[in-house]
């Protein structure tokens, strides 16, 4: 009987959860939320403490902000996860359609938006991300297109790796290294737009798992995708 009791009350709980989960969410919808704000409000005493719920180091004024289906990166510095790559807007991932990140903010973590199973669009602005954490838009199979903007130093391993979905990809001219398996089975990616000349592309370091590239057109001196 008591083993009834206790099944019944875990069963109640994890209800109220998923409730207060999609409250949330219809609540954000079309909203402009800042870091503070969402985190307080989406995650409660979990930021008990930090002044500006901001999960990252080095730079407090960035911010997220989350618009109908498209989140918003902006401000300046670093977004990095605080455990186990968790990021606070990873509440609203059922919401997510369009990620864009904007000038100023110069990295994201390890597995920022990874398996978020509505994104279908990463665009990145000019002078935005030197940096991206590992698999953090991997296993996003609606993703379609990326545009990786005009800064970033490497793509690292794992980062797209099975978003099955991708055709288009714009990698800068910066770009030194792609990682392992950074584009393993991305088995549509059919055009791979390259900020540099051949020259450049050839230099760069691709590790083991991207054999997709070599299948690609490469189209260099590449124009923005179109938004």
């Amino acid at each position: 009987m008591k083993r009834m009791i206790v099944y019944v009350l875990v069963l109640s709980m994890l209800a109220c959860l998923a409730s207060c989960r999609s409250a949330s969410q219809e609540h954000f919808a079309n909203s402009t939320v800042p870091v503070q704000e969402g985190a307080q409000e989406g995650l409660g005493d979990l930021y008990d403490g930090i002044e500006t719920g901001i999960l990252m180091e080095g730079s407090l004024g960035s911010y997220w902000k989350l618009n109908g289906d498209t989140i918003t990166l902006f401000g300046g510095g670093a977004f990095l996860s605080m455990a186990a790559g968790f990021f606070p807007w990873r509440s609203f991932d059922e919401c997510i359609v369009k990620v864009r990140i904007e000038s100023g903010v110069t990295s994201i973590g390890t597995y920022a938006f990874h398996s978020y199973d509505l994104l279908e669009q990463v665009i990145v602005e000019n002078g935005a991300l030197v940096s991206m954490g590992m698999g953090c838009f991997g296993d996003n199979t609606r993703l379609e297109r990326v545009e990786l903007g005009d800064s970033l130093k490497a793509i690292p391993s794992e980062a797209f790796i099975r978003c099955t979905s991708l055709e288009y990809v714009s990698i800068p001219a910066t770009v030194t290294q792609i990682g392992y398996e950074a584009f393993k089975d991305c088995d549509s990616l059919k055009t791979v737009y390259f900020g540099g000349s051949q020259d450049d592309w050839n230099r760069i370091v691709i590790e083991n798992g991207n054999e997709i590239l070599s299948q690609a057109e490469i189209v260099f001196q590449n124009r923005n995708i179109d938004q």
